[in-house]
């Protein structure tokens, strides 16, 4: 009866904090739009304090073990232990599947595995959470670049520069596909 009874409270403890993520998400989604549209009407002084807006607002779950786990997953990353950074955002995702941040982090390492096929459907749900995840974006152009589709690449590194129109790299990126495909860039 007793195993019984912590089961349960494990599961409404569970539910809470699922709860409270999803909570803490949408609060956060609607704040990180906002940004978004100020990023992409910035000019060249304003657009790094609204980059970091963005980037301490992607680093935020809702749920501080979550979060821990994701620092983890950063730092393995860092440390280049892709396959240990793997495992930590796949331990973020199951924890938080709202959490696009967790899906890019994991697409990440996986992209640096050499494993495109799951580090492709990984940036499919970071996007279909977030579709204005500009990282998720570029390095789903790298990998059409890499597979070499720079009709695909030039789409979306042209999605990624509407967004955020002051990343140098990616904007030498789409001029370099642009000239593979015919594309005209301005």
């Amino acid at each position: 009866m007793e195993s019984f009874r912590t089961t349960i409270k494990c599961l409404v403890a569970s539910g809470f904090i699922s709860v409270c993520a999803t909570l803490c998400s949408a609060d956060s989604s609607d704040q990180i739009r906002l940004l978004y549209n100020e990023l992409a009407a910035s000019d060249q002084e304003k657009f790094a304090a609204i980059e970091r807006e963005i980037k301490q607002l992607w680093s935020l779950s809702g749920s501080p073990g979550v979060d821990l786990l994701y620092k983890r997953g950063e730092n393995s990353f860092k440390a280049q232990r892709f396959d240990v950074a793997a495992q930590h955002f796949g331990a973020v995702i199951e924890m938080a599947p709202q959490f696009a941040s967790g899906w890019y982090g994991r697409a990440r390492a996986y992209h640096h595995l050499g494993y495109f096929g799951p580090a492709i459907e990984d940036l499919q749900s970071a996007l279909r959470l977030d579709a204005l995840h500009y990282p998720s974006l570029v390095l789903l152009g790298q990998i059409f670049e890499h597979f070499e589709r720079p009709d695909l690449a030039f789409t979306a590194y042209s999605k990624v520069l509407t967004i955020h129109p002051f990343l140098e790299d990616v904007e030498s990126a789409r001029d370099r596909v642009a000239s593979a495909t015919g594309e005209k860039t301005l």
